[in-house]
């Protein structure tokens, strides 16, 4: 009976001892590997989402299209939308618009 007691005991002694130590090695493993790639991927990710679209409204601003039909007053509305739906094939984007601050309108394929 004591020797059963004593085998009883150290198998949870053991058992304990190497849950405690799994534990604290699965904390650390997260802490140091898994949360830095965690915030790396959701900072590269928000970087994405941001650079995408000011670099497509960077590219609209610099374009010789849009510079003479702003120029032009505006005299074929018909030709924006067209280039904002060659925008949004070009770029896979969901939505393009141009509003011209100038006369108020606002311009979407």
């Amino acid at each position: 009976m004591l020797f059963t007691v004593m085998l009883l005991t150290a198998f949870l002694i053991i058992s304990w001892t190497s849950f405690k130590v799994a534990q604290q090695s699965l904390e650390a493993e997260i802490k140091e590997n898994t949360l830095p790639l965690t915030s790396d991927n959701v900072y590269s990710e928000i970087q994405q989402d941001l650079l995408r679209p000011i670099f497509i409204s960077s590219l609209m601003a610099h374009d010789t299209f849009v510079c003479d039909w702003v120029l032009d007053n505006e005299s074929d509305p018909q030709a924006m939308i067209r280039y904002l739906r060659e925008i949004d094939n070009l770029f896979d984007t969901i939505f393009s618009f141009f509003i011209y601050d100038k006369t108020k309108r606002y311009y979407d394929p």
